[in-house]
């Protein structure tokens, strides 16, 4: 584990592609050749910043009939898009150029005698590698760095609320303006940076 992780900080361990690149036989990243595949995820960015919410990028894209790129065996297709596959593309640092590795912490504890996979968001301190200016990307890193606290801002207004689940509270948080219900800045703000990989 310990050498594939010296690998990973040195950036020559690419595991999967996100969709708008292509893994290379050489463990790096070139954009896919497709324009139209190009074009869409750089309109996801454009949109964001124009609209300033991942809900209203969404519903702009739905309103419009526009489909998102995605790779099966290799293979282009399209599909409707959906607020999950948004959310992953402006907040992955790979397409700001940038080799990351360790963002997401996997485990398992036990519920009800039976063992259960868990996972959770490391903060940006916490991931084990981050290199900069690694492969060409769709927009600059500084650009990046504003969507992520626009997406922090948008969570100030969200829903942040206790809820029960077979007995056990569990917090979950909507990421949009216009959910909010009466949670703390600091609160949110904190579980923003867990959950979008970034230091509040």
């Amino acid at each position: 584990m310990e050498a594939r992780y010296e690998k990973a900080r040195r950036g020559e361990l690419v595991v999967s592609a996100p969709v708008g690149y292509l893994k290379t036989p050489g463990q790096s990243l070139e954009k896919d050749p497709d324009r139209r595949v190009q074009e869409r995820i750089l309109l996801v960015f454009q949109k964001f910043l124009e609209l300033g919410s991942i809900r209203q990028t969404l519903m702009w894209f739905l309103d419009e009939e526009l489909r998102f790129p995605a790779r099966v065996d290799g293979e282009l297709t399209w599909k409707r898009p959906r607020y999950s596959s948004i959310q992953s593309i402006l907040t992955n640092p790979t397409y700001a150029g940038a080799y990351v590795f360790g963002r997401t912490e996997h485990g398992s504890r036990y519920e009800d005698g039976q063992a259960r996979k868990i996972s959770r968001r490391r903060r940006r301190e916490e991931w084990i590698s981050l290199i900069q200016d690694h492969h060409e990307g769709y927009i600059d890193w500084e650009r990046f760095e504003k969507i992520q606290k626009m997406i922090a801002r948008n969570c100030i207004g969200a829903t942040s609320q206790v809820q029960r689940s077979r007995g056990r509270p569990y917090w979950r948080a909507s990421c949009d303006a216009g959910d909010a219900v009466g949670s703390s800045r600091s609160t949110i703000l904190a579980s923003v940076a867990v959950f979008c990989g970034t230091s509040a």
